[in-house]
Order: structure tokens, then sequence, then C-alpha cells
């Protein structure tokens, strides 16, 4: 069945993870090229609980809504202080928002390094994708 529509799975997602990411909401790294992220991004959305807050290019905007959900892009490029903003606020014992998080490469060299957050690391990653250069399903 040819449709050429782009689907989680071109970008390499497995059926259980797009599963579990639609049904149990759990904070997502998504881990891939610009590319990958902008196009894996638009199949995501439909299916996050409103409101969406998109925190472009390490860039830090919070929600002050309770729940909903946050598209934190570029979370390599926050700064130790957004870092702590970011702890701080997902703490929040009443806060019920995902945290959509991207980034081109592994994050866990940057713990490492103490240059991220390795609470805040944790927290972001319940779950991991590693997103593929979309490829249209045949």
């Amino acid at each position: 069945m040819a449709t050429g529509k782009l689907t989680a799975l071109s970008f390499g997602v497995a059926a259980d993870d797009w599963n579990v990411l639609q049904t149990a909401r759990p904070n997502v790294l998504l881990i891939g090229s610009d590319q990958a992220v902008a196009g894996f991004l638009p199949l995501l959305l439909p299916r996050l609980q409103p409101p969406v807050t998109d925190s472009p290019n390490g860039t830090l905007t919070l929600p002050t809504a309770l729940s909903g959900t946050l598209i934190l892009r570029d979370v390599q490029r926050l700064v130790a202080g957004d870092q702590q903003r970011v702890s701080v606020w997902m703490a929040e014992p009443a806060r019920r928002t995902q945290v959509i998080s991207t980034a081109p490469g592994q994050l866990y060299p940057l713990v490492e390094r103490k240059v991220l957050s390795e609470p805040l690391f944790y927290c972001l990653n319940v779950l991991t994708i590693a997103l593929t250069s979309p490829v249209a399903s045949v």
C-alpha cells in the first residue's frame, strides 16, 4: 500500500513507543536532526493535550496552566538558571503538564560533564525516542 504519507514509523518510532506516547502522556525526549524533529512534531501535535506552549531554540517560556503540554526545543541550550527554573516548575505538586523536549544528540554526556542537571535529565526523558531521517512509507 503506497500512500506517501509520513507516519511515526517513517521516523523510526516503534509502534509500542507511539502507543505509550499517545496514551500515557509521559515526558518525552526526542533526539534527532532539526529536519526529523520538524517532520515528526506535526504528527504529534494533534495528540497533545492543550494548551500547547512551544519554547523554541533553547529559550525558556513556561506555561502558567497546570496542565497541557510544553515543547522544549534544543534542551541542551538551556543555561543553568533556566534548567533550575524548569526543575522547580515541573516539581509543582499540582502540575500535570507533559514535556516534549528535543535535542540533536544524546544528552547524557552533558550530564557527565555537569553541563546539564542530572535530575532534570531524568525528568525530561521518561521516554526517549531517537528519530531517524523521515522516509515516506511505501
